[in-house]
């Protein structure tokens, strides 16, 4: 793949090179053959004046054609131009150059066209510049002089031109064939390197990384699949942790249960007081498995991005007043005082039944962690346009260093502590993702031995009684 970038690359720079390079090379000699014969024809012109006063002196005077002929040769000779001079009936009257030119029959037309007027005939690529000058005396035509500047030169320097373009040509494709098999590798390498790390991640290396040898888009593009690689690795580890510790927290409960009917099998059940332990057991396990499996599938559905939110419009109070009732006998038995403070016309538009889970495991979590004469309190209160809940407990609280995690999958402050009251460790992480999934934002706050305080922040929808009361 790479070579064929790199020369698919090296290829398109050449085209380009050599294509604006024939360009040059065809209209450069075009453009400096004009710039000579405009500098030729300006020199034309400073020596036309002088040389038609002369001319015209010497034909008034009745100079035979040798005088005329030898003046001619002293005006090329002085200007380096040929010059040819005609009668008004278009004989040659006198020349310099050894034969006819191309252009005398042209001259003979314009002479007898219009003698009187100066004509210019501009350069072309059939040869130089030529100038016409019509001498005239009183207003009689007395002839037509021509001057006419020497081919050779032009011609050596267009021959020049025309070499040095085409060694500049040469050269200048040679250097963008070099130039631009750098260049294509220079592409094509890290390109390359992201290649064959996809090879390695596929073959599961996640370590693989490009090195980011740029600034412009190859190197975003490099920068940009290390990301990538980095956020597969996490998402990789995660599965993994999150596979260990669900196969860890379902072991717990099924070797209690297996444990329990071993015992019972092998005769306890025929002592009632050990048969009702035992049974007891049995249902609080089989109780934590349940709780444990719909959690997972609480997180499934979040995950898989199925956790459909039937949002309306609810009084907050009657919810608040529901879950604490329910939990009452939790805190009672604990030796908990549960308490709630709420505006009763406090209304709010979200999935009351996951708003509901995000009280109870809140309230649980902070019962079940708070000793025997403390209290947890909630409160909820409108701020702006959010409704902001508080869960607020005096319990063992939560050491700083713990406090970043405590709303990640499976994490337990006091792991020994968590399964013994029953807890799964997926509890505040279903609050996180609820809460978020309504646009809101949990955070907790907590010292160590004086208890914790869990904020949840949701976007309120309606914060007063809607027109229509709800009964």
């Amino acid at each position: 793949m790479a070579g064929s970038l790199r020369l698919k690359l090296t290829i398109t720079y050449l085209l380009v090179v050599t294509i604006s390079m024939a360009t040059l090379g065809v209209n450069l000699p075009f453009l400096v053959e004009r710039r000579y014969a405009s500098a030729l024809e300006a020199e034309l012109r400073a020596h036309a004046e002088p040389t038609r006063r002369i001319l015209s002196h010497a034909m008034l005077a009745g100079a035979n054609q040798q005088a005329l002929l030898e003046l001619c040769r002293q005006v090329k000779a002085r200007t380096g131009a040929d010059v040819v001079l005609l009668a008004p009936d278009g004989r040659t009257l006198a020349r310099t150059t050894p034969k006819p030119h191309p252009t005398d029959a042209d001259l003979t037309r314009t002479t007898s066209r219009s003698p009187c007027k100066l004509c210019h005939y501009p350069s072309s690529r059939l040869g130089p510049p030529r100038l016409d000058v019509p001498l005239t005396h009183g207003g009689r035509v007395l002839g037509t002089l021509r001057l006419l500047p020497p081919e050779g030169p032009m011609r050596q320097v267009e021959a020049a031109v025309r070499g040095t373009t085409l060694l500049v040509s040469i050269g200048a494709a040679l250097l963008a064939a070099l130039v631009s098999l750098g260049l294509a590798a220079t592409i094509a390498r890290p390109i390359a390197e992201m290649n064959r790390m996809a090879g390695r991640m596929a073959q599961g290396d996640l370590n693989a990384r490009v090195p980011v040898l740029s600034h412009d888009e190859v190197g975003a593009l490099a920068a940009s699949l290390n990301r990538m690689a980095e956020s597969l690795k996490l998402m990789v580890e995660a599965r993994r942790r999150f596979l260990a510790d669900v196969s860890h927290e379902l072991r717990t409960p099924v070797a209690a249960i297996r444990s329990a009917a071993e015992v019972l099998t092998s005769g306890a059940a025929d002592d009632p007081e050990s048969r009702e332990r035992f049974l007891k057991a049995l249902c609080q396990e089989a109780d934590r498995l349940s709780s444990l499996v719909d959690d997972l599938l609480d997180l499934e559905r979040i995950d898989a991005g199925r956790l459909n939110l039937q949002c309306e419009p609810f009084p907050l109070a009657f919810l608040v007043e529901k879950v604490t009732t329910m939990l009452a006998p939790l805190a009672k038995s604990h030796g908990v005082t549960l308490s709630a403070t709420t505006d009763p016309d406090l209304w709010l538009t979200a999935d009351a039944l996951r708003v509901e889970q995000v009280l109870v495991n809140l309230l649980e979590n902070a019962i079940k962690y708070t000793q025997a004469g403390g209290s947890v309190c909630v409160a909820a209160r409108r701020q702006d346009d959010k409704v902001l809940i508080s869960v607020a407990d005096t319990g063992i609280g939560i050491p700083e260093e713990d406090l970043p995690k405590v709303f990640e999958r499976f994490y337990r402050v006091d792991r020994g502590r968590s399964r013994r009251l029953g807890g799964t460790g997926l509890g505040l992480a279903i609050v996180r993702e609820i809460v978020e999934a309504h646009g809101g934002c949990v955070r907790v706050e907590s010292t160590l031995g004086k208890g914790s305080t869990f904020s949840v922040e949701l976007p309120s929808g309606h914060n007063s009684v809607p027109d229509a009361s709800i009964t």
